[in-house]
């Protein structure tokens, strides 16, 4: 078992509930320094659990409805919502400690003199070459974990720490979150008049 504390905290009120969202443990902000090693039919070889947050959670009974998870920063503002898993009984989903992936960008019309290349049954095509996208992964601090499970909404803070490995300041963190964002701010603006373009051009060329 990776984490135990939901065991650690459940109680028979906490059975008799519809929902209960525990307290998570403290999750610290590695930053892998080389590639894991290891040998084949090694006995003693295992499996670390996901790099983030374990958000641990229990529903007495399984809802209609579906699980939200939602991240908030210290400041109050979303910037993750995850999708949970609905069975009875404990339930477990990890967070990387990234905000969402910043926005796609949408072509909706085939290249010129390139009518062979479709643009998929979702309608658009992906930007060739544009890479993955940017997930930035937030700084050490305070955050809120809600839980939203219908019509409750259940609460705990969640404490992220810096890397003890790491050789960077919380400042020197904090600046380069701030120069990430300020790129992916100019990258959303890109790629908003990217696809208003492709829009008009669909419906020019439809």
């Amino acid at each position: 078992l990776d984490d135990i504390t939901p065991f650690q905290q459940l109680t028979p009120e906490i059975m008799k509930s519809d929902a209960h969202l525990f307290a998570p443990r403290p999750a610290y902000r590695f930053r892998r320094i080389s590639a894991p090693m290891g040998y084949p039919d090694d006995q003693s070889l295992g499996q670390n659990p996901p790099e983030g947050a374990s958000i641990n959670y229990y529903l007495r009974e399984a809802p209609e409805k579906d699980v939200k998870i939602i991240i908030l920063d210290e400041k109050g503002d979303k910037i993750r919502t995850l999708k949970g898993t609905k069975k009875a009984g404990i339930n477990k989903i990890w967070w990387n400690l990234r905000d969402e992936p910043s926005q796609d960008v949408k072509l909706r019309t085939s290249p010129i003199g390139s009518p062979w290349v479709k643009v998929g049954p979702k309608g658009w095509r992906a930007l060739r070459g544009s890479g993955s996208p940017i997930r930035i992964l937030r700084a050490p601090g305070t955050y809120t974990v809600k839980l939203l499970v219908g019509e409750k909404e259940l609460t705990q803070k969640l404490e992220v720490r810096k890397d003890p490995n790491s050789a960077g300041t919380l400042e020197d963190i904090q600046s380069q979150l701030n120069l990430l964002q300020k790129i992916r701010k100019n990258l959303k603006t890109l790629v908003d008049m990217i696809n208003t373009i492709e829009l008009v051009r669909s419906q020019i060329y439809g």
